[in-house]
């Protein structure tokens, strides 16, 4: 009859998720185990005749079987990195990702880490959607305790100030660290331009000049503490001035 050779277990991936998929014995006859059967049923018989049907004859066995402690280590480790997790850093701002979420994961099965360029696009575009300012209306604390908005359309001259973020290069950054991976990854985002530092009221920062045109005063903050006031002189120069 057509013999079988036998499979050995292995790990597959079967909507996204890994598995062990088992051996398969087969029919293929092992010759060597055939030929101790033999010579221990010809002395169980007294080396008279006997015989043994093809359905009792041994099996050549599968070298690895489902239990197999480095299989099982093996799938193990594949979980553990698609539960990973990769920070992106967005100036004093952080955002992260489960690694498992961002990788092409058959790839995984040849131990290599290859990232869902397509996915982390949409990632990155929603950190844009999220976190740039640069053109934006903000809303700023006074001296006086007072809350405005500041900014505005792109087009005027006081809106050039904030975060825009690189959506291109920022992709290829997390792309380089997930090639890359290490425990507790980490991915800087890059910046057209930035703002002078995040904190609760935005992304002017601690330090900064607040200038009252209705006062005609200036106040300068640093870090967080008024460190300087002086009135000033605003708007175009003319002849009485």
């Amino acid at each position: 009859p057509n013999t079988v050779d036998p499979k050995d277990a292995y790990i597959a991936i079967k909507d996204n998720e890994f598995y062990i998929e088992p051996e398969q014995e087969g029919s293929k006859i092992d010759t060597e185990e055939l030929l101790k059967l033999i010579v221990n049923r010809l002395k169980e018989e007294n080396y008279e005749a006997f015989s043994i049907s093809y359905k009792d004859m041994p099996r050549v066995k599968p070298k690895i079987t489902s239990d197999s402690e480095e299989l099982l280590n093996k799938l193990a480790d594949l979980n553990a990195i698609l539960n990973e997790v990769v920070t992106v850093e967005l100036d004093g701002i952080s955002e992260s990702f489960i690694l498992g979420n961002y990788i092409i994961r058959d790839d995984l099965l040849n131990d290599i880490v290859t990232p869902d360029i397509d996915k982390i696009y949409d990632f990155v575009l929603n950190l844009q959607a999220t976190y740039d300012t640069y053109g934006m209306s903000r809303h700023f604390q006074t001296h006086s305790g007072n809350w405005i908005y500041v900014g505005g359309s792109q087009n005027t001259e006081s809106s050039n100030y904030g975060y825009l973020i690189d959506v291109d290069a920022t992709v290829e950054n997390i792309s380089n660290t997930i090639r890359n991976y290490q425990d507790n990854a980490v991915a800087e985002a890059i910046w057209i331009m930035q703002g002078n530092g995040r904190n609760e009221h935005g992304d002017i920062g601690d330090t900064y000049i607040e200038i009252s045109i209705d006062e005609q005063h200036l106040y300068y903050f640093k870090d967080g503490n008024l460190f300087l006031d002086t009135p000033v002189v605003t708007g175009l120069p003319t002849n009485s001035r």
